[in-house]
């Protein structure tokens, strides 16, 4: 059976109680405080990788789309 990653983000807010607008605004935060070393960079015409304090958040037509933590390469 397949679950939905709507289905897991409603599971984590309802049933474990994840404050899920506070990841958000979390992810807002970190977004709006880059520090020096920070790295941007832009793959094709909408979309960017985005690096603030090891985290790599990429964004696509003005919305984050997925993070992971940052590896140098």
């Amino acid at each position: 059976m397949k679950v939905t990653d709507h289905a897991v983000l409603r599971y984590m807010e309802r049933l474990l109680n994840v404050d899920v607008e506070r990841v958000r605004q979390a992810i807002v935060d970190a977004m709006n405080t880059p520090r020096s070393g920070d790295t941007f960079s832009f793959v094709g015409d909408a979309a960017c990788r985005i690096t603030v304090n090891g985290v790599t958040y990429c964004v696509r037509d003005g919305a984050i789309t997925t993070c992971y933590p940052h590896k140098d390469q």
